[in-house]
């Protein structure tokens, strides 16, 4: 799992991202390891995890691994009582 933050507000958490960069050819974003990411897909929505010019207007976020499986319920069950407040 993967919790993506912006400045100080969590975007969410997600089992499943997909890691892109911009291709050099063409511009379009295709899938790509981690260490080499530019953006990530999360959730439909993309985001940028570089400073890339091809990822302009997208919103920068932080990506943290959620390892442990406390961790990962702690996150959820703050998600569930954040969602809850609105």
């Amino acid at each position: 799992m993967y919790r993506l933050v912006s400045g100080d507000k969590v975007v969410g958490v997600f089992e499943k991202v997909r890691f892109t960069k911009a291709n050099k050819e063409n511009g379009c974003f295709v899938e790509c390891d981690r260490g080499e990411a530019e953006g990530i897909v999360a959730g439909g929505t993309v985001y940028a995890i570089a400073n890339s010019p091809a990822y302009k207007g997208c919103d920068q976020v932080a990506v943290f691994d959620l390892d442990g499986e406390i961790e990962r319920s702690a996150e959820l069950d703050y998600i569930r009582a954040m969602s809850n407040m609105v």
